[in-house]
């Protein structure tokens, strides 16, 4: 992650022992994603082995990215660069997010197949247009069509 702090995966319906291990001693577990991507049941879970737990999500896969943006940008995170994927395909955000991670940027999820950003995305981005300097588009162009990709040119200036 960009703060340091180790990414511990759960099933929406159950914490895994090894991450339940891994989080004894945690002061604080970020839950990324709503009830139905980690459940109240395994929030619960996982508040008894983290000092404390709070939760970063959105109506959809596309709220929850911008919530995490958000969330970084309150930790100091600086925002010269955005990076985008689709939200459907899980394969290039998850390669990308090391290299996102890396260099300390932030990553949000696009509608690539829809022709651009959903409702949550845009009006991210149109929030922060005047501190965002680039963008980087991850995955081809079956991934995030070119008018997506022609809208985020746009929104990020």
């Amino acid at each position: 992650s960009v703060t340091g702090a180790p990414v511990l995966l759960v099933a929406p319906a159950q914490l895994p022992p090894s991450t339940a291990d891994a989080l004894d001693g945690v002061t604080e577990a970020v839950i990324v994603g709503g009830t139905a991507a980690v459940s109240e049941h395994v929030a619960g879970h996982v508040a008894e082995h983290a000092g404390s737990t709070r939760r970063l999500a959105g109506d959809e896969r596309y709220g929850t990215a911008v919530a995490v943006a958000a969330d970084l940008l309150g930790q100091g995170v600086a925002l010269q660069r955005v990076w985008a994927t689709d939200g459907a395909a899980w394969a290039d955000a998850l390669a990308a997010g090391p290299a996102v991670a890396r260099a300390g940027e932030t990553f949000l999820l696009v509608d690539g197949a829809a022709g651009g950003s959903d409702a949550a995305t845009d009006a991210w981005l149109r929030q922060h247009a005047d501190e965002v300097e680039a963008g980087r588009v991850v995955g081809g162009s079956a991934a995030v069509g070119d008018d997506a990709a022609r809208l985020l040119a746009e929104r990020i200036g």
